[in-house]
């Protein structure tokens, strides 16, 4: 967020989900900084790697079936997608 514009992307087909290529995406200059990823990163091992390499994780909450989320985690989830908005902005306009 800090600096406005989208320093680093991976190009994958399809068949890749979007949680492989993570690695790839966090940058080491930025450690200790925050990431905003969407529920599809939402595991105990990206949570871990990510507190390994000293990333803040704000990954989205998911409802599950019978597991409706919680007050607070809707209310995070709002916080969380206004950040991310920013983001999807910039990939929006890149791709028209």
């Amino acid at each position: 967020m800090e600096y406005g514009f989208i320093r680093g992307y991976q190009v994958t087909d399809a068949s890749v989900h979007d949680s492989q290529v993570l690695g790839a995406l966090l940058d080491k200059q930025n450690q200790g900084e925050k990431v905003w990823p969407d529920s599809a990163y939402g595991s105990e091992s990206i949570e871990w790697i990510l507190q390994i390499l000293q990333f803040l994780s704000h990954i989205h909450e998911r409802a599950y079936g019978n597991h409706p989320l919680t007050a607070k985690h809707k209310e995070d989830s709002g916080e969380r997608s206004q950040v991310r908005a920013k983001v999807e902005h910039v990939f929006g306009h890149w791709v028209n």
